[in-house]
């Protein structure tokens, strides 16, 4: 009657640890999507920063003054 026992309760923790483990898994998943999103916008600025910073540069040398 006893065969058995100590199963339900190991099966219940290793299907809590592997629940916690998918969890942290999945949430550094969205955070590392998260942070990529930022760098992609960052570059992105920084692009248009230099350009802008071209454009400057390329009408003073030209001596187009408006």
């Amino acid at each position: 009657m006893t065969r058995g026992f100590i199963l339900l309760p190991v099966v219940v923790a290793i299907t809590l640890l592997a629940t916690v483990a998918f969890l942290i898994n999945y949430e550094s998943a969205v955070e590392s999507r998260r942070i990529s999103g930022r760098l992609e916008a960052a570059q992105a600025q920084y692009a248009v920063q230099a350009g802008l910073a071209h454009a400057n540069w390329f009408v003073q040398r030209s001596g187009c003054a408006g």
